[in-house]
């Protein structure tokens, strides 16, 4: 079967041309008279053509067949109808099919039959289908004449089709070095080369390491130490007036300051001290509006100890919209705030918070003293009426750990670009292709693992990261994922399932993260049956799916340090089954079970105001009197029945409770972390000698201190999280020895008739277990962990009442209940639905479109397709250990005989290429050079942005499924953008791809003393010898436009002396008759003269009778003068002789006293014709399938002017570049490369 394609009139291929210049849709098809040699056993279209109101496509059908159909298709995606059947006797003939021309025809196919069964057609008989039989040789006929597309039979190719159709399938299409290489060493060596996992020292690529090396960082591990950090009590001053001048200072009495917690600011919902009035409210009948103002400014104290040790100190800070900060009354950084800004300064751009930023201070150590120090920060918003305000700062002590660097991709972008890196360089096309292949198979989400990140805490409770390193860790984790499968991409396929289904991006993408032995989540267990191993529908059930949830219950994740991580496979099985942070408590400190308390039925140190009562401290300091308080054994409370001192009468009568607790302390920085550690309902505040050290979030905006009847704002059960308070921020408040500390927490509930309420505060040295590292903590990798504690012991039965049931015992307890499910994911693997289904997609991305799981299974798919299948599926189950992808390739690809489906017509030129194939391909046959990040946007936009697929079926590998009209005009928007040059980040050059030729610049040079030489100097056969060192320019320049340029320097000899300076540059030319073009690039300064083999070619700025000591006639700007200017030597080719030739130039400046000179000249030359471009592509996109209408309207189109006259591309003419661009962008844009 061949496709044909209707015969276009001139008239139509020039509306055709015009409008795909233009970008728009239209599809008309090119086409000729066109074959292959009649002793083709299989059907072909020879010719078509237009006849008065008739359309007639003659065929050669080869003898055997019982019947024969012309069918025709508008696009080839939406399938085929027939348009005329006939019968034949099984002879072989010529059959010409006959139809009216009143539809639109694009493509046209003939197919034949061994039977006389005909389908339904709506023109038959012998008014439309005849035959005339014999035997026939169609000499006149040769490869290049197949019709576009390529859809000849392969077995008729020769070996450059052969060598384009496989490097369209295992590779991202045709480049030149892999065309080239394969020609050198023949296919089968290069298919085996492409199997093998050892690399080839032909296929190491250093442009591809360094382009991959752009997109990744080093990370240095660091361990940080917090001076200053969030949720700590500052004083604050709203910004309404100006401060005192003082107030970054030390010496300043900031008592009169309020006292709230940071995070301070307003509107997200998510400020520990919100700043309600700070907003401008315009007046209204029914408000009464407020001023608002824009600035706030915060101080805080803090105490330091060996400022000496400190190498790095961080200011890190979260903040909405710009800040300036002091140290000790010094500045120290700043953003967004220019000038010296007042108290109505506004922050100069807006900036969201939401993820703290770094700012190294390093240079400012010297500000810092042991003892007392102050940190002052005033944050502006951008305007008054502003929705948000936001500051968190925190002070930051960073030292570097001892451990090796960590190679940390960027982003997700810089993850998406490096796909489409490996797809357009790398030498292992192969190993490229399936990488991308398996990423997309166990397709997983980016953004949903942001999100889990966002969400995750610390084990203070403390949120564990911002949204950049969300982001970063996020992409880090995809990047782990997708490196496994390029590194393993023809390895096993049980390594690949297994380690998809302990990758962590999978674990939280599917929500195994909360699948637990109580509510078991069937997300990923319903998936990796449906989607990753045996096909939808493909011998399971529903109750197959329940029971592998069970089965993955307890499959979590944890963060690690990189040197814990275990490699694969110890990863999965053999994990992890701790939580990232493990701690060890130590109660040595004795702060005893007993307290005083005091029931909150009024302030227990009141002070009169007036006629007011209001709350003061007193009681929280050590010299309180609280000997008429009542002891009690905490926890203290009442309403749950697990209170050791219960308060039966609170009830209904009281918001609160006070208590007290004295304990002595010896050195606390002996201690690894002192804790206070506090279960509570429903809210607490904790004071230390007097001085707030934390409260809970229910306590927030109740008052500095809260009254006795102040009401939680929300309710906090006390099993529910604790909440943890560092006392290390707080060592200056503890007093040492012997000496008398006091605690004291105030609790409230949320309402007086509250069913309950309880407090259990304990103070403990809190001691970090080996391998502990905190979620937040950046220097950690995310890896699997299997929780035992939620995995379901009971027993599980798989594919019951199959040949291939699968029992899982009970009580598989500790870390042998991760073995449940890799129990199963083995067997999954030896399971006729998982070679199957996974054939099917292989087969389906490396041949043909035309199987399904349901067509192989009734055996209707094609007979060759049929055939391919059974042998891959034995081969997977031959393999060691089964499912081995590089022998199932190998089956696939049949490199030795190289006669199965893959190299038959069913698997030629039949599938429509992904987006990520489109753009890797168009990219690879320019020999483009990518900087940048551009090209995942560009897949984006043709719909296939890696790594966010929201739906866990991954991107169609069906051809058909990506091409529609939206799709095919994106498709020719990008490629002429990439044809025109027009994206910064992806270039190619048209002369150097199309066989430009040039030799190496190795020039000498004269600085003349007279006229002796005359113009013998520009002749083939002058002596040079004696002339300077050999060099690629001369010049001088006394100030520094042109050193760069500058190889031979002329000062000395010209400056002040002399204007003119004699150039030679000598070449080799095999074969004159190789250029249809010749060019002179050429920087100069300040004018020239040019001579070939003595003939004058070229001159600027240059007089007309020269001399030895002759003058440039002007003058010519160094800004054009570092550019290099084009002159065409084309019809000066006929001076190059065979072998030696001569490129001779007088360079010259306007004045002796010029400040500088310089000539660099560079000879380029080839074959950049039209009709070359267009072999060029011919040769290596469509291993030469375009036939000769289809070329000439190629030409017409490239050796046209705008008005549509005749003119010949010439490659020395100004605007080559433009019009080869345009024809390659026409080129890219035509139907045959949508195809592969």
């Amino acid at each position: 079967m061949t496709l044909g394609l209707l015969n276009a009139t001139d008239s139509v291929m020039n509306c055709w041309l015009h409008r795909i210049s233009k970008a728009a849709l239209s599809v008309v098809l090119l086409s000729g008279a066109s074959s292959v040699l009649a002793e083709s056993d299989e059907p072909f279209i020879f010719s078509t053509k237009v006849k008065g109101e008739e359309v007639i496509v003659s065929a050669h059908v080869p003898a055997g067949y019982q019947s024969a159909v012309l069918e025709i298709s508008n696009e080839v995606s939406k399938g085929w109808e027939p348009i005329v059947a006939g019968a034949m006797v099984g002879e072989e003939g010529i059959v010409t099919f006959r139809f009216p021309d009143n539809q639109p025809t694009g493509f046209m196919r003939v197919r034949a039959g061994y039977t006389n069964e005909l389908p339904k057609a709506p023109y038959n008989g012998s008014d439309y289908f005849t035959v005339d039989p014999g035997f026939y040789v169609f000499p006149e006929f040769d490869d290049a004449d197949v019709p576009p597309f390529g859809l000849n039979p392969v077995w008729s190719l020769n070996h450059a089709k052969k060598i384009g159709h496989l490097l369209n399938r295992i590779g991202y299409g045709p480049q030149l070095d892999d065309v080239t290489q394969i020609e050198k060493m023949g296919i089968e060596p290069y298919i085996e080369s492409q199997l093998s996992t050892a690399e080839a020292t032909w296929q190491k690529n250093e442009k591809l390491q360094q382009k991959e090396s752009s997109l990744f960082y080093d990370y240095e591990p660091t361990q940080d130490k917090l001076f200053v950090e969030e949720g700590e009590n500052w004083r604050y001053f709203k910004g309404t007036e100006e401060p005192p001048r003082n107030w970054r200072t030390s010496s300043f009495n900031d008592s009169e300051w309020e006292v709230g917690q940071s995070g301070f600011g307003y509107g997200d919902n998510d400020d520990r001290t919100k700043l309600s009035d700070m907003r401008f409210y315009e007046e209204t009948p029914n408000d009464p509006g407020q001023p608002g103002y824009l600035s706030l400014y915060i101080r805080r104290t803090f105490q330091m100890r060996d400022v000496e040790g400190i190498e790095k100190l961080i200011l890190r800070v979260d903040y909405d919209d710009g800040f300036v900060a002091y140290l000790n009354g010094k500045e120290v950084t700043r953003a967004n705030i220019e000038g010296i800004p007042k108290y109505n300064t506004t922050a100069k751009k807006g900036h969201e918070a939401g993820s703290p930023k770094d700012f190294d201070i390093s240079d400012k150590i010297n500000l810092l003293k042991n003892g007392e120090n102050l940190l002052a920060v005033q944050v502006h918003n951008d305007k008054i009426t502003s929705n948000d305000l936001t500051i968190i700062p925190e002070l930051v002590k960073q030292s570097k750990l001892d451990m090796p660097s960590v190679k940390r991709i960027k982003d997700i972008k810089a993850l998406q670009q490096l796909i489409h890196l490996r797809g357009i360089y790398s030498r292992r096309q192969l190993q490229a292709v399936l990488g991308e292949f398996w990423e997309n198979h166990f397709t997983t989400d980016y953004d949903k693992l942001v999100e889990h990140l966002e969400e995750l805490e610390n084990s203070d409770g403390e949120e564990a990261m911002g949204e950049d390193q969300a982001e970063q860790e996020a992409a880090q984790m995809e990047y782990q994922e997708y490196e496994f499968f390029h590194q393993n991409a023809l390895g096993n396929f049980g390594d690949l399932l297994l380690y998809s289904a302990a990758s962590p991006s999978m674990l939280i993408y599917l929500d195994n993260v909360v699948n637990e032995k109580k509510e078991p989540n069937e997300n990923y267990a319903r998936e990796i049956l449906e989607l990753f191993g045996f096909g939808v529908d493909n011998r399971y059930s529903q109750l197959d799916i329940e029971e592998l949830s069970k089965a993955f219950t307890g499959w979590n994740i944890r963060k690690a340090w990189p040197n814990d991580v275990k490699p694969f496979p110890q990863m999965a099985r053999e994990p992890f089954t701790d939580v990232s942070a493990q701690y060890e408590e130590d109660n040595k400190l004795k702060t005893g079970r007993t307290w005083r308390y005091f029931k909150g039925k009024q302030e227990p140190s009141g002070k009169k105001v007036g006629n007011d009562i209001i709350p003061t401290l007193d009681w929280t300091k050590t010299n309180f009197n609280d000997s008429k308080w009542t002891r009690g054994i905490v926890s203290i409370g009442y309403g749950d029945n697990d209170d050791k001192t219960i308060i039966n009468d609170m009830r209904n009568n009281y918001m609160s409770l006070y208590l007290r607790h004295s304990f002595t302390i010896s050195d606390p920085l002996e201690m690894e972390n002192l804790m206070l550690h506090v279960e509570y309902d429903d809210g607490f505040v904790v004071y230390l000698n007097g001085k707030e050290i934390g409260r809970s979030d229910t306590m927030n905006f109740t008052g500095f201190p809260p009254p006795f009847d102040a009401e939680a704002n929300a309710g906090h059960e006390v099993t529910d999280k604790p909440m943890i308070i560092n006392l290390k921020d707080h060592f200056d408040l503890l007093k040492l020895n012997e000496a008398e500390n006091v605690l004291a927490i105030q609790v409230h509930n949320t309402t007086k008739n509250s069913s309950d309420l309880s407090i259990r505060p304990r103070l403990i040295e809190r001691k970090t277990s080996a391998g502990s590292i905190e979620n937040g903590d950046p220097n950690g990798v995310w890896t699997f962990r299997f929780d035992p504690d939620q995995h379901h012991l009971g027993v599980k039965t798989l594919f019951k009442e199959t040949e291939h049931q699968h029992r899982i015992q009970p009580n598989q307890r500790g870390i042998r209940g991760v073995q449940d499910a890799i129990s199963v994911i083995d067997k999954m693997v030896k399971h006729p639905s998982t070679s199957e289904f996974i054939c099917i997609k292989l087969v389906n991305r490396f041949v043909s479109d035309d199987i399904s799981l349901e067509s192989y299974h009734d055996r209707s798919a094609p007979v060759e397709l049929l055939e391919l299948m059974d042998e891959a599926i034995t081969t997977w189950n031959s393999s060691k250990p089964a499912g081995n992808i590089a022998e199932v390739m190998r089956t696939i690809l049949d490199p030795a005989k190289q006669q199965n489906a893959f190299w038959q017509d069913i698997g030629y030129r039949e599938k429509i290429k992904t987006p990520i194939e489109f753009i890797n391909s168009s990219i690879r046959a320019l020999n483009a050079d990518v900087s940048g990040d551009d090209l995942p946007d560009y897949n984006s936009k043709l719909g296939m942005e890696l790594f966010v697929r929201d739906d866990p079926d991954g991107y169609s590998e069906i051809g058909t499924d990506w091409m529609d009209t939206a799709t095919l005009l994106e498709r020719m928007t990008f490629a002429q953008i990439i044809a025109e040059n027009a994206d910064k980040d992806v270039k190619w050059d048209a002369e150097a791809l199309f066989s430009e030729k040039g030799p190496d610049t190795k020039i000498r040079y004269l600085v003349p003393k007279n006229a002796s030489l005359g113009k013998k100097w520009t002749q083939v056969d002058f002596n040079d010898a004696k002339w300077s060192s050999v060099g690629t320019s001369v010049g001088y320049d006394n100030n520094s436009d042109f050193l760069d340029f500058i190889d031979l320097d002329l000062k000395a000899e010209m400056y002040q002396k002399q204007t003119s300076v004699y150039v030679r540059l000598p070449f080799l030319i095999e074969d004159p008759m190789q250029f249809e073009y010749l060019r002179l690039k050429i920087r100069y300064d300040d004018g020239f003269a040019a001579y070939l083999n003595g003939v004058k070619v070229a001159s600027a700025n240059a007089p007309t009778q020269l001399k030895w000591n002759s003058k440039a006639t002007d003058g010519h700007p160094d800004s054009e003068g570092k550019e290099l200017k084009v002159f065409s030597l084309s019809k000066h080719i006929k001076h190059l002789r065979k072998g030696r030739n001569i490129l001779a130039i007088h360079g010259m400046n306007n004045t002796q006293t010029s400040s500088d000179l310089l000539i660099q000249p560079q000879l380029r030359g080839g074959l950049g014709g039209g009709e070359a471009v267009v072999n060029y592509f011919d040769r290596l996109l469509f291993q030469n399938s375009l036939n000769q209408t289809q070329k000439n309207i190629l030409l017409k189109f490239v050796n046209t002017n705008v008005a549509e006259r005749p003119k010949s591309l010439d490659p020395a003419a100004a605007d080559y570049t433009q019009k080869v661009q345009e024809l390659v962008g026409l080129i890219l844009s035509m139907p045959q490369w949508q195809f592969q």
